[in-house]
């Protein structure tokens, strides 16, 4: 048996994703059929294993098969796709910036025609807009030993360079030593490869796309939230009763010239109605409503720099109206932004225009939990009974006080202890266990 360890880096960086799989067979050694897969399972994606060798006299019997793939390959392929990705292969069709990375040329070859031209614009719209089934893996490999030996080939000519085009079924390598795999400095020829996701060129580097393990979705952060937010920036959690309207409006809170927009919106089609979709006339979104998904995705590119769209700062993009059909506890279980899809919404040039969904009852926005301190009291403002624990601590960190307390709707009060109000510390809130707020008392 021979130990070997390989790696799977996404493009040239290291986040990997648990489903990246690899089958390797040695055909000569083990008995008919005999197979094994390997799966990445930690970050840098590593993956290890055991491999049966020959011990035929000169040691040079291993015929191995390499198949590197993706366990959900023709499910995924709408993952991290985006109507960014789409203007900057506008940009290099057009003539505006070069896509150079051989890494991401192949990324923007979506119709798999071994070049960039109007056919992937054409075919990323339509991914985007769901019309049409995706037929092709959606990750391109290379093994990473050839890519390094032959770089400026590679870079000349990325297309022919991936494992779909120079290996038909996988890689083989035949009549390899024993001693050959077993060495360190050998085995990255056998075990190492680099992998890109079709169509997906990672447009903004300050929120880029991470595939990272565990999770085979978006990786967000504070600005990519999956949930709808009301204006003072409060979580919308509201219970809602059977027949309540409301609007879920989108606008940019920037002023510039729209090129590319995306809303991918999670509806609950089991407990909401669809009454309405009310656009700005001033262009076309494509809608897609998919009941069985309970999703609602809406979509636009400009398709020329002619067709760029001046919207002034808070202009509204759509207005999307809605009927509650049962009583809902909590509304954000029921509306909120789909996580594997960008909210997104910028110019030819890629600069956000920073887009913002809101949620607005009967012309009035939906209030979310707020809270305040006033040196003394803190007050809170909630939308359903709650506990709440209230913990003080002095500079150093040491918890001087506790306090739990049940909560009703609406407005409540809690005092701090007695001497808190005048001594120097942190007051920490915990709302249905959860930490809700950070407050500091005294100079």
């Amino acid at each position: 048996m021979v130990n070997f360890v390989g790696n799977s880096l996404f493009r040239n960086y290291n986040f990997g994703v648990i489903n990246h799989c690899f089958e390797i067979r040695n055909i000569y050694a083990g008995p008919p059929g005999w197979m094994d897969d390997f799966c990445t399972n930690s970050c840098p994606s590593e993956y290890s294993g055991t491999l049966e060798a020959s011990q035929a006299m000169n040691g040079n019997d291993n015929d191995l098969s390499i198949r590197p793939y993706s366990e959900n390959d023709f499910d995924d392929y709408i993952n991290g796709l985006s109507m960014g990705d789409y203007t900057i292969i506008y940009r290099h069709v057009n003539d505006i910036e070069y896509i150079t990375d051989p890494y991401k040329m192949v990324a923007a070859d979506v119709n798999n025609n071994n070049e960039i031209d109007e056919g992937d614009l054409d075919e990323l719209f339509e991914f985007l807009n769901e019309e049409i089934i995706f037929t092709r893996n959606s990750w391109e490999w290379f093994n990473q030993k050839e890519i390094n030996d032959n770089y400026g080939s590679f870079q000349s000519d990325p297309y022919s360079w991936t494992i779909s085009n120079r290996y038909s079924g996988g890689i083989f390598w035949l009549n390899v030593s024993t001693s050959t795999l077993s060495s360190s400095t050998t085995q990255p020829q056998f075990f190492y490869f680099t992998t890109t996701k079709v169509g997906e060129l990672n447009y903004n580097e300050e929120i880029p796309n991470d595939w990272v393990c565990n999770e085979y979705s978006l990786k967000s952060d504070d600005k990519r939230i999956n949930f709808i937010r009301s204006t003072d920036g409060g979580r919308i959690n509201n219970n809602l009763k059977i027949g309540d309207q409301f609007s879920i409006e989108c606008n940019l809170t920037k002023e510039g010239n729209l090129f590319f927009f995306q809303l991918p919106l999670y509806f609950d089609f089991t407990t909401l109605e669809l009454i309405d979709i009310v656009q700005n006339t001033k262009f076309h979104i494509d809608y897609q409503v998919n009941k069985s998904k309970n999703q609602i995705v809406g979509i636009y590119a400009a398709r020329s720099l002619e067709n760029n769209i001046s919207f002034k700062k808070n202009e509204s993009i759509v207005v999307l109206k809605a009927r509650v059909l049962k009583d809902i506890p909590d509304i954000s279980t029921n509306v909120s932004l789909i996580k594997n899809r960008k909210l997104e919404a910028g110019d030819i040039n890629l600069n956000n225009l920073e887009p913002e969904v809101r949620l607005i009852l009967h012309n009035e926005e939906i209030v979310s939990n707020k809270i305040s301190f006033d040196g003394r009291f803190v007050h809170l403002y909630l939308q359903h009974p709650s506990q709440v624990e209230l913990i003080e601590f002095d500079l150093w960190g040491r918890v001087k006080s506790k306090q739990t307390n049940t909560v009703v709707p609406g407005s409540n009060v809690l005092k701090l202890s007695h001497n808190q109000a005048f001594e120097p510390g942190i007051i920490k809130l915990i709302l249905e266990g959860e930490i809700f707020s950070w407050f500091k008392v005294g100079n």
